[in-house]
C-alpha cells in the first residue's frame, strides 16, 4: 500500500507493522507541483533501493490533504450539474488537470477531486521500475480513517481487503468520473470531422514541397539546356513586353521537347 500525502509518501507491505516514509523536500515538490522532475524521480528511485522494495502490485491511497471534496444533496439533474460546476471552479487547478469522482447514495452526491499530475507522476515512476499500481483511491472511501496520521496494521489490511470499495473509488477509471467541460468540448470538436486545421496546414505543406520538387526536375532536365541558347540567339532582340520572352521560350523549347519525348 502506498499512501500519498502533500509533503510525504508512505509504504506499507501489509504483512508487518513496519512502514517506510519518504519526505518530499520543498526544492523538489511545492504545493503538489514537481519543481525538479529529475531530482523527484531520483528521490523515489533511491527510496525504493534504500528500502529494498521489490517490484510488486500495489494500491495507491490519496490522503485528505491532496483532495478536494463536496457533498451535494440529491436534486434535479440541472441543479446538480450547476452545483458541480460551482465546485469545480473553486478548485485552484485548471479543469483539465484534475479528476473528479462522483459517488451517490440515497440522500447525497459526493464529489472527490485530485490534481492528476501529482499522483500520476508518482504512479508513472513506480511503474517505470516494474511496479503495477492497480488502483488509485481517495482515503475518504474509508469513512473512519484519520488520514492525518500514519495507518496502523489493521487499517492497511482493511483497505487492501476491501475489493469493492477499491473498485468503486478507483480514480484511474472513467466510470462515474466527472469529465471537465473544456475537455469534453475538445473531444467533440476533434471527432466532428476528419480534417482539422492542423491537417489542412500539413496537406498544404506537402503539396508545396512536391510542387517544388516537380518544377526543379522540369527545370534542370528540360528547360536549363535551352536557356543559354535562347539568351545567345535573342539577346539583341528588343523585348517590348514580358510576353515577348514567353514567345521566344515557346518557339525554342517546344520543338526540342517533342524530339526529346520521342
Amino acid at each position: 500500500l502506498i499512501v500519498l500525502r502533500a509533503k510525504s509518501m508512505e509504504f506499507y507491505n501489509g504483512r508487518e507493522e513496519e512502514k517506510e516514509i519518504l519526505d518530499f523536500p520543498p526544492k523538489v515538490l511545492k504545493k503538489d507541483d514537481i519543481v525538479d522532475w529529475e531530482k523527484f524521480e531520483l528521490l523515489i528511485e533511491e527510496f525504493i533501493a534504500r528500502n529494498s522494495l521489490k517490484k510488486q502490485h500495489a494500491i495507491m491511497v490519496l490522503s485528505k490533504d491532496i483532495l478536494f471534496e463536496k457533498t451535494i444533496p440529491n436534486a434535479d439533474s440541472v441543479i446538480e450539474e450547476a452545483e458541480i460546476a460551482k465546485y469545480l471552479k473553486k478548485i485552484p487547478y485548471d479543469e483539465k488537470d484534475i479528476i473528479t469522482k462522483k459517488l451517490k447514495d440515497e440522500q447525497n452526491t459526493y464529489l472527490v477531486s485530485a490534481y492528476k499530475d501529482f499522483y500520476q507522476s508518482i504512479k508513472y515512476i513506480f511503474e517505470k521500475y516494474g511496479w503495477v499500481i492497480e488502483q488509485v483511491v481517495p482515503v475518504t472511501m474509508f469513512e473512519d480513517f484519520d488520514s492525518d496520521k500514519t495507518f496502523d496494521y489493521a487499517e492497511v489490511n482493511l483497505i487492501l481487503s476491501n475489493k469493492d470499495m477499491l473498485k468503486i473509488g478507483d480514480m484511474t477509471t472513467d466510470a462515474d468520473t466527472v469529465k471537465p467541460s473544456r475537455v469534453a468540448q475538445v473531444q467533440n470538436s476533434n471527432s466532428s470531422g476528419i480534417f482539422t486545421l492542423h491537417n489542412l496546414f500539413l496537406l498544404v505543406g506537402i503539396a508545396a514541397v512536391c510542387g517544388s520538387i516537380f518544377f526543379a526536375i522540369l527545370y534542370f532536365n528540360l528547360l536549363k539546356p535551352h536557356v543559354k541558347l535562347i539568351t545567345d540567339n535573342y539577346k539583341k532582340i528588343p523585348l517590348k513586353t514580358p510576353l515577348d520572352m514567353f514567345d521566344i521560350i515557346y518557339k525554342n523549347c517546344t520543338p526540342k521537347l517533342q524530339i526529346n519525348n520521342k
